[in-house]
C-alpha cells in the first residue's frame, strides 16, 4: 500500500538485474553501474520523517512553472545576445588580428556564439572571453560585456534565486497552514467530546 514500498521494490529489482547481467557479462551497449546508482534514489524515503527536506523538495516542485518561465526568458537573452555577438564579432579573430587558432569561446557560429554567451553570463572565464574580444577588435567591445553580464547575470540569474525562494515560502506557508489546520480540527473533536 506504501508508494515507498513499492518504490524499495523497484530499487531491488534494478540491482537484482544489474548482478545478474554483470554475473552474465550479458551486453546491453550501456554501462550497467548506472542500475547501481539507482539505490542513492532511497535517500528520498528521508522526506518522510524530515519534514525540512520535504518543504525544499515542495518549494522547488512549487517553482517549477516560474522557472519554465524565466528559461524561455534566458533562452530568448541567450539567443539575442548570440547573434548580436556574431554581427558584431563574428569574423574577429583572424591571423590579421594576431589569432593563429579560434579560441573556444568564440562568436563564429551560431552555437558557439550561445556557449560563448552562457559561459559569460554563468561567470566562468569571462574576461578571459572579454579580453580575447577586446585583443581582436578593440575596447568598445566592454559595452556588450557590461550590458550581457549585468543583464545575463545579475539580473536573469537573481530572479532564479528570487522565483525558487518565493516557492520555498509558499511551501512553508502551506507547511503551517496545514498544522495549523490540524491543531484547530484536534481541538474541535476535543471539545465536542
Amino acid at each position: 500500500e506504501d508508494p515507498f514500498n513499492r518504490f524499495d521494490g523497484v530499487v531491488v529489482i534494478l540491482s537484482c538485474s544489474e548482478l545478474i547481467i554483470e554475473y552474465y557479462h550479458i551486453d546491453l551497449g550501456v554501462n550497467t553501474s548506472v542500475l547501481r546508482a539507482m539505490r542513492l534514489l532511497r535517500v528520498f524515503k528521508l522526506m518522510r520523517s524530515w519534514t525540512s527536506l520535504q518543504q525544499i523538495v515542495e518549494g522547488m516542485l512549487q517553482s517549477v512553472g516560474a522557472l519554465s518561465n524565466l528559461f524561455v526568458l534566458l533562452t530568448l537573452i541567450i539567443f539575442i545576445f548570440a547573434l548580436l555577438g556574431m554581427s558584431l564579432f563574428g569574423n574577429a579573430y583572424t591571423p590579421e588580428r594576431g589569432f593563429t587558432v579560434w579560441p573556444r569561446t568564440n562568436f563564429l557560429t551560431i552555437s558557439d556564439s550561445m556557449l560563448t554567451v552562457m559561459v559569460v553570463i554563468s561567470g566562468e572565464n569571462w574576461n578571459d572571453v572579454w579580453a580575447d574580444t577586446s585583443f581582436a577588435v578593440g575596447s568598445w567591445s566592454a559595452l556588450y560585456f557590461i550590458l550581457l553580464v549585468t543583464l545575463g547575470n545579475y539580473v536573469v540569474l537573481n530572479l532564479f534565486v528570487a522565483i525558487l525562494l518565493a516557492g520555498f515560502q509558499n511551501a512553508k506557508e502551506m507547511a503551517e497552514g496545514k498544522g495549523d489546520s490540524e491543531g484547530d480540527s484536534e481541538g474541535d473533536s476535543e471539545g465536542d467530546s
